[in-house]
């Protein structure tokens, strides 16, 4: 008996305690339980990418360096989505929305003009239809890739609907402007859009009206001024905001042109595609893009712009100069080579596509350029073209295209102002 009343009090208090440590232990889990991710303010983003993307974690591996990045990316996102400055928009017009959806991997992706959508393109055909399908197109024109219908289009409410992780694709607004200018205007691919920059005075409508030359400060005061009177802008120089909804959609990832190779990288990681389609993409970038896509581009060029050389606007020489031109603004032909007239003396209709990109090549492989060479010259180019336009000007563009800045995380400095190489 006096064991078993010594025992009792101990084993009692032995009892309370450990039923007041799992109390404790059920309250700190209750109060300090992760509250599940909501929307905010209406938006429907949910951030995808995760776990050791964590400020607290070590970042070990270049994967996890990347998802980290990506996360932070996509946070800064869902940051300025909670706020209300999407609401005083300058620009809210309902853009031309263009979603592609792979059903292999149930990833959408949206269609961003003058941010890789080529690339892009033939991205999803390798993902949904294989590479034997990507390889029957890799050297077709830019306008044949867009102008064919593919398995994988889709729309925004259909990725919505689907809670399709979607690709986000973002490009400084300064850059993508310049981008839109040289290929749309500087080459005449949108030579009739041009006729509203003057406002020529059209008497006789049978008459072939020539596009005048126009200065990129031009092309940015055409587009504040159609802004201004409510018109809805063509959707390589829109707002990005205006064409993706990306408070609306679930982001896997941004896919910055900046940086694109090490987001594509990271992507198709995310994605867990297989090791002969990653490789397959990842070459296709890094490998010789100049020899597979140029004549592509260069044929597009000669398909948008022979009627103006039939019509006499231009003459085969001029087309090719500006198509010189062009690359060397884009950094696939170094500075230093000038023009060769000589070569392109004798230039005819039949012959224009090969003859352009069979001289062109032989002296981009005559005079390489490294990685450096061609970014270096690729800011040059930029940081003049802002330097001729007008401080008026760049603060339109700022206000028209804030939303993007603050998106996608570009500083307002414009190119021709020191700090904006080193965002």
């Amino acid at each position: 008996m006096l064991l078993m009343t010594s025992f009792r009090p101990s084993f009692a208090r032995r009892g309370l305690v450990l039923m007041a440590t799992l109390m404790a232990v059920y309250v700190v889990s209750v109060v300090f339980r992760p509250t599940p991710a909501r929307p905010e303010n209406g938006s429907r983003i949910q951030p995808v990418v995760q776990s050791i993307a964590d400020d607290t974690v070590d970042v070990g591996t270049e994967f996890a360096q990347m998802e980290k990045e990506q996360r932070l990316q996509i946070n800064k996102l869902k940051s300025i989505c909670s706020t209300n400055v999407l609401q005083n928009a300058s620009y809210n017009l309902t853009g031309d929305y263009t979603f592609y959806r792979s059903r292999a991997y149930n990833i959408g992706y949206c269609k961003v003009p003058k941010c890789g959508c080529s690339f892009w393109t033939r991205t999803l055909i390798v993902l949904d239809n294989g590479i034997t399908a990507a390889n029957k197109i890799l050297k077709k024109s830019r306008q044949f890739l867009h102008s064919q219908s593919h398995s994988f289009e889709s729309s925004l409410l259909s990725v919505l609907e689907s809670k399709s992780p979607t690709i986000l694709s973002a490009r400084n607004p300064y850059s993508r402007l310049y981008s839109a200018y040289i290929d749309k205007f500087y080459l005449f691919l949108m030579w009739k859009l041009i006729l509203d920059i003057p406002k020529i005075d059209i008497t006789n409508k049978t008459d072939m009206i020539c596009p005048q030359a126009v200065s990129f400060e031009d092309f940015l005061q055409w587009i504040l001024r159609d802004a201004s009177q409510g018109k809805t802008l063509n959707r390589h120089w829109a707002p990005i905001l205006s064409l993706c909804k990306p408070c609306d959609v679930v982001p896997i990832s941004i896919v910055h042109q900046e940086t694109f190779a090490k987001d594509l990288k990271f992507t198709l990681q995310q994605m867990k595609v297989n090791n002969d389609k990653y490789e397959f993409i990842m070459s296709s970038l890094q490998g010789n893009r100049v020899e597979t896509e140029l004549p592509g581009v260069i044929e597009t060029v000669y398909s948008k712009v022979k009627k103006l050389v039939k019509n006499n606007c231009l003459n085969w020489t001029d087309l090719a100069r500006r198509t010189w031109s062009a690359f060397q603004i884009q950094g696939f032909i170094t500075n230093e080579v000038n023009f060769p007239s000589e070569r392109f003396k004798n230039l005819t209709d039949p012959y224009f596509v090969v003859k352009v990109s069979e001289i062109i090549l032989s002296e981009i492989h005559k005079h390489p350029m490294s990685k450096e060479d061609t970014h270096n010259q690729r800011n040059m180019a930029l940081q003049a073209a802002y330097s001729d336009v007008s401080e008026e000007t760049v603060v339109g563009i700022q206000q028209l295209y804030k939303e993007d800045f603050l998106l996608f995380g570009y500083s307002f400095v414009p190119p021709n102002k020191e700090g904006y190489f080193s965002q």
